[in-house]
C-alpha cells in the first residue's frame, strides 16, 4: 500500500513539474537582433539595456529554461536549419557564438531569460 501511494505521489510530482518546466519550443519568429536568427516565439523582448556602448544587445525572457550552460535541443537545430553555425571553439561558459555570411551573434542563456548581442559594426 505504501509503494502504490508513493507511486501516485511522483506521478503528480513529475506531471506537474513537466507542465511548468517546460520551454515552448514548437514555433519561432525572427529575432529584434537580426531578422534571420530566429527566436522562440514565447520569448518577449525586454528593455534591459547593455552599458557597452560598442554592442547591440536585446534580452528575451523566456520561461522555462533552467540550464544556463546548454540551449535546448530543439532551439539548436532550428538555429542550425535558417543556416546559422556554431563557432565551437569560441564557446566560454554559458556563451555561444553563431555565425553566418560574415555575422556572429553571441548567445548567453540564463534561467527564464536568455540575451543575444553583436558588435555594432
Amino acid at each position: 500500500m505504501l509503494f502504490i501511494a508513493l507511486a501516485a505521489i511522483y506521478a503528480a510530482f513529475t506531471y506537474s513539474n513537466s507542465q511548468v518546466n517546460e520551454p515552448d519550443l514548437c514555433s519561432y519568429k525572427p529575432s529584434a537582433l537580426h531578422s534571420e536568427f530566429p527566436v522562440p516565439a514565447a520569448a518577449k523582448p525586454t528593455n534591459h539595456k547593455s552599458n557597452n556602448p560598442d554592442i547591440r544587445y536585446i534580452r528575451y525572457t523566456f520561461e522555462g529554461v533552467r540550464d544556463e550552460s546548454s540551449i535546448p535541443p530543439a532551439y539548436v537545430t532550428e538555429i542550425e536549419r535558417r543556416g546559422w553555425v556554431e563557432d565551437k571553439d569560441a564557446q566560454m561558459g554559458g556563451l555561444r557564438v553563431f555565425e553566418k555570411t560574415g555575422m556572429k551573434i553571441n548567445f548567453v542563456q540564463s534561467t527564464d531569460f536568455f540575451t543575444l548581442f553583436t558588435d555594432k559594426s
